[in-house]
């Protein structure tokens, strides 16, 4: 099931390449996948993949895996959250239909993600360099503001506030310890009594590689979206963003860390190195081996982005027609598609739900 080993070349409708049928990419038949999971990992740029799935099963009418909760409570999108996951724990189906999509925060279970998606379900997820992720939720989750709460930090410190944290973090609990500490491990399924035994987390891993056909990279997005686009076989429309979720508070620079800063998050969180680095070299692999051409259709894909955030945040017409290359055919971005894109994820979510809902109760009338 590993793609990084056996990946193939995705030839869409309109591409006009001529591509060696030896390459490892190379298939004659491209079948666009309606049966995804994706494991939306904290911190890592997963809501703006989130919005891409959402936007993708809606426009497919598809069965999205959603959580049986009152609406708009803490984590009302998250299935299980703390809870064991059950067929219990998620808005039923009718009769004779099944979920395509997987996409919500969930912490990763084999045994029920194979229970309730189908045997052909292509499996990927997104990761972040470890030191940079620690810097965006320990800022998003306000862990400055709890070590000054819990005098552990002067309110007046401007330099390496997070330098006292790292040297007793096995010490300090936080409220949001769980994406702090080895946060996608954790995400990944890594149980929390095992995520510093290094020898469970590098078996578990193995297990992980073989599970996922793809793991995306936070800071290869771009990269990541084509290489998705092919692996999936959509249009590259399928995966046009508006970036979300964005923080705006502080820049990364205010929250420096020092060098031994980083050699102690190293040690601490030696569980999300180990995913990252076994990650991000499969994916240099998968890069290397993506043809001659693949930075010029990525660098293609950044001028469409851009054009299309320039054109939904504010040029005042009513459509933009991106026009045809290489690697797409021409098609047009409407008001509506820029609402889409820019329309936050829990709306997106409710809109889901509804849609499961009002399908269930329809089928039983």
């Amino acid at each position: 099931m590993v793609l990084f080993m056996q990946s193939v070349k995705v030839i869409q409708p309109n591409d006009k390449r001529e591509i060696n049928p030896a390459s490892p990419f190379y298939v004659k038949r491209c079948i666009p996948k309606y049966h995804i999971a994706f494991l939306k990992v904290h911190k890592s740029g997963s809501s703006t993949v989130a919005n891409i799935i959402q936007r993708f099963a809606l426009e497919n009418n598809l069965n999205v895996v959603l959580p049986l909760k009152k609406p708009h409570v803490s984590h009302y999108n998250y299935i299980g959250d703390s809870k064991p996951l059950t067929k219990q724990s998620i808005i039923p189906l009718p009769n004779n239909q099944s979920y395509d999509i997987l996409y919500n925060h969930v912490i990763y279970n084999r045994t029920f993600f194979r229970a309730i998606l189908p045997p052909d379900t292509f499996y990927f997820a997104i990761v972040r360099e470890p030191v940079d992720r620690f810097l965006s939720a320990a800022r998003y989750y306000g862990l400055q503001k709890q070590l000054i709460k819990n005098g552990i930090l002067n309110a007046n410190s401007t330099k390496y506030i997070f330098s006292k944290f790292l040297e007793n973090q096995r010490k300090l609990k936080t409220g949001h310890n769980n994406y702090v500490d080895n946060g996608m491990a954790h995400d990944f399924g890594v149980p929390r009594k095992q995520i510093h035994n290094i020898s469970f987390v590098k078996d578990y891993l193995k297990q992980l590689d073989k599970d996922f056909h793809f793991v995306m990279l936070m800071e290869y997005f771009d990269e990541s979206l084509i290489l998705l686009k092919k692996l999936l076989c959509w249009d590259i429309k399928h995966v046009l963003y508006i970036k979300l979720n964005t923080f705006k508070g502080h820049k990364d620079t205010d929250h420096d860390l020092s060098n031994a800063d980083i050699a102690r998050l190293h040690e601490w969180q030696e569980a999300d190195f180990l995913i990252y680095k076994h990650f991000s070299f499969k994916f240099s692999q998968l890069i290397h081996s993506a043809g001659s051409d693949f930075l010029q259709e990525v660098r293609n894909f950044k001028d469409i982005v851009r054009q299309i955030n320039k054109f939904c945040i504010g040029v005042p017409k009513k459509s933009f027609t991106v026009t045809n290359s290489q690697w797409n055919e021409q098609f047009v971005i409407t008001r509506d598609d820029c609402k889409r894109m820019n329309t936050r994820e829990l709306k997106l979510h409710d809109m889901l739900v509804q849609k499961a809902l009002d399908n269930l109760r329809l089928s039983s009338h």
